[in-house]
């Protein structure tokens, strides 16, 4: 593997779990503006930090053995656009630009992202080791995912909006 793709690996995984810290960042936001949802939103940044660490088991693993890893399906230019947008929802809801509906709106969008969804995509891998830790933080993304999607549905049906 050339010197470049293993900086540009390890570039992607730190952009990857800085968008996990953002999302975690706009969920504390909202226990700050919602206090009387803040026990939902303070489990919802609880989880983006977990996926934040589950990122940094990642980036362990592939530092320690960089010629069985190869970029995956998210690029710098992809993520920091990403980071970009949460960071600029937290600063509108900071300034009173987004109503309720909206910040739930723009929830969905994050947690059906493939960003939030398979953020372990960002490289790849047929380690053994890389195959295990992919299939559990699956399960623990699908979960969060579920949790909050449908936290959020509930609220948005007072806005007679309906997501399937």
């Amino acid at each position: 593997m050339l010197q470049t793709d293993q900086r540009k690996i390890i570039e992607e995984l730190y952009h990857i779990q800085n968008c996990e810290l953002a999302l975690a960042s706009f969920y504390q936001e909202l226990t700050e503006k919602y206090p009387e949802e803040r026990f939902f939103w303070a489990e919802a940044v609880a989880d983006e930090i977990n996926h934040a660490r589950k990122i940094g088991q990642l980036i362990a693993f592939v530092s320690t053995n960089m010629k069985r890893y190869s970029p995956g399906r998210f690029k710098i230019e992809l993520l920091k656009t990403y980071l970009e947008r949460v960071y600029s929802h937290i600063k509108m809801i900071q300034d009173g630009q987004m109503n309720h509906k909206e910040i739930l709106l723009a929830i969905l969008d994050y947690e059906k992202a493939e960003i939030e969804t398979k953020p372990y995509e960002v490289v790849k891998s047929y380690e053994d080791e890389y195959r295990e830790f992919t299939f559990a933080f699956e399960d623990d993304l699908k979960i969060h995912t579920m949790r909050i999607t449908s936290y959020v549905k509930d609220k948005l049906a007072a806005y007679n909006v309906s997501i399937k």
